[in-house]
């Protein structure tokens, strides 16, 4: 994992150097349809900024979309949608930083609170779902399989003080314990 969190950083790393130096022409004029394999600017209302690469008038490669509250993603765009390896930093200075499909958070992504509580696994539609690990700020941890954000199928819960549950979960609860 810590692996993967490196590859997802480093690749980050590079998408900010394409953005600060991207080869592509800057955008021209107000009419944002027109652009086409550009790099440009566009502020939303004042709620938000894009600065990145178009196509078909439409966020399209790399991009950085920033809202007036601190929120903020950096990262890959395909047609107007955050879809590729990108990173998410809320207001409240949670951040996810790993795979999108459609603007939710998909694939193998970390998810880490600002209060410690952290995710490493797999995402589906926004959710952890699949093979994961969460780890809470009181050292308690839980590593397995998910569901709808939900511990769900075999996985163990490690408690603080270092005693565990094992077994099959549904819904967060333990409904079969194994040695």
């Amino acid at each position: 994992m810590k692996k993967l969190s490196l590859y997802v950083f480093l690749g980050l790393l590079l998408c900010s150097l394409a953005l600060a130096q991207s080869s592509l022409p800057k955008c021209k004029g107000i009419n944002t349809f027109l652009w086409t394999d550009r790099f440009g600017t566009e502020a939303f209302y004042g709620e938000k900024t894009y600065v990145g690469e178009y196509e078909m008038g439409t966020p399209n490669g790399y991009g950085t979309e920033t809202w007036s509250n601190g929120e903020q993603y950096v990262g890959q765009w395909y047609m107007g949608s955050k879809h590729g390896q990108g990173t998410h930093t809320l207001a409240n200075g949670d951040q996810y930083v790993g795979e999108f499909k459609k603007n939710q958070y998909h694939g193998q992504g970390t998810f880490t609170r600002s209060d410690g509580l952290k995710y490493v696994g797999e995402f589906k539609d926004g959710k952890r779902h699949g093979q994961g690990t969460m780890i809470f700020p009181s050292g308690a941890k839980y590593v397995g399989q998910w569901k709808d954000n939900s511990f769900h199928g075999q996985g163990t819960f490690t408690y603080d003080d270092g005693t565990d549950d094992k077994g099959i979960w549904e819904v967060d609860e333990l409904i079969e314990r194994q040695q």
